[in-house]
This record gives structure tokens, C-alpha cells and sequence, in this order.
């Protein structure tokens, strides 16, 4: 069975590796959000323990991949602008 979580696995990361390719997005940060809480259960099922750790580390280079990628792309001084408009203005409300 491990080989099948193998393979799950291995098709996810690829596309985690496209994602991080493209711009950030909310629909991306959905897409990541799911593939991590996907790729945890898959993993939690593996027996092998060797296996089990070596893709927990290569899913977690892929996940810190992302988290850089949103403190540099979301976190701007024109999306933060953005978001103080937008809080300003739906506390004038």
C-alpha cells in the first residue's frame, strides 16, 4: 500500500512545484492550503517509517518554499495599502 501513497504523493508535489511557479493568488493559497492538509493524511498512512520521513522533509521544503513566497509576494507595501483601505473603510461602516 505504501507504494501507492508513493505515488499520491509524488503526482501532489508535482503540483505543489507548479503552484510555486505561478504568481501568488488566493486561489493558489487555496490549492497549497488543501494540498498540505491532503499530503499530511497521505503521509500519516505510510508504514514505512524511513519512507514516512523522507517525504515529511521533501513536503516540508516544498511547504517553507511556499511560505516564502507569500511573505514576499502578499505581504507588499501596495497589498498592505490595500488592506488598511479596505479595514478603514468597513470600520466607517
Amino acid at each position: 500500500m505504501d507504494g501507492f501513497y508513493l505515488t499520491a504523493v509524488n503526482e501532489l508535489k508535482k503540483v505543489a512545484e507548479e503552484v510555486i511557479k505561478e504568481k501568488y493568488n488566493l486561489k493558489n493559497d487555496l490549492v497549497m492550503t488543501g494540498w498540505a492538509i491532503k499530503i499530511d493524511g497521505i503521509i500519516n498512512r505510510i508504514q514505512d517509517i524511513k519512507l514516512k520521513e523522507k517525504l515529511e522533509k521533501e513536503c516540508e521544503e516544498i511547504w517553507n518554499k511556499w511560505y516564502e513566497k507569500v511573505q514576499k509576494e502578499q505581504l507588499t507595501k501596495d497589498n498592505l495599502a490595500i488592506m488598511d483601505a479596505l479595514i478603514g473603510a468597513l470600520s466607517k461602516q
